[in-house]
């Protein structure tokens, strides 16, 4: 069966800027990242809602936060996702659900390289991250 798809929506809904930082006092090279993201079913709207959320820190210190929310639709839903509950989603489809999320996080990339322009972390750009540590972590096939 052919699963039809598509991008609904995509905001920008978190950035904030640390300007009491003494920024001066690091290398932008030596900045870590944290990465987050919550992935929603509306079965009744045939929608997945995913948001990814990162920070920019030095050492325990918030430097940026950013985040996105993606809607994707999905028909027929039932052929993405088998089962919902509060755990999660079980998906027979893991490989869309990792698409959707690649989304987002090329959004995410996009926005702080537009946002930090002019800062003083400008060049800092999100580094690559594994498919794998992300989807491990959330999708559970249906076996």
């Amino acid at each position: 069966m052919e699963i039809k798809y598509g991008l609904k929506n995509m905001v920008e809904d978190d950035y904030k800027f640390n300007y009491d930082f003494d920024y001066d006092s690091i290398d932008k090279t030596s900045v870590g990242f944290r990465f987050a993201h919550n992935i929603k079913a509306e079965k009744d709207k045939q929608e997945i809602i995913l948001s990814v959320f990162t920070q920019i820190v030095s050492g325990e210190t918030v430097l940026v936060n950013e985040g996105v929310r993606a809607v994707f639709s999905v028909e027929p839903f039932d052929s993405l996702v088998a089962s919902l509950s509060d755990d999660g989603m079980q998906v027979k489809e893991p490989l869309l659900i990792n698409t959707f999320i690649n989304v987002a996080i090329g959004a995410v990339r996009g926005m702080l390289v537009k946002n930090l322009k002019g800062t003083p972390l400008d060049g800092c750009v999100l580094p690559l991250i594994p498919m794998n540590l992300i989807s491990d972590n959330v999708i559970r096939k249906n076996e």
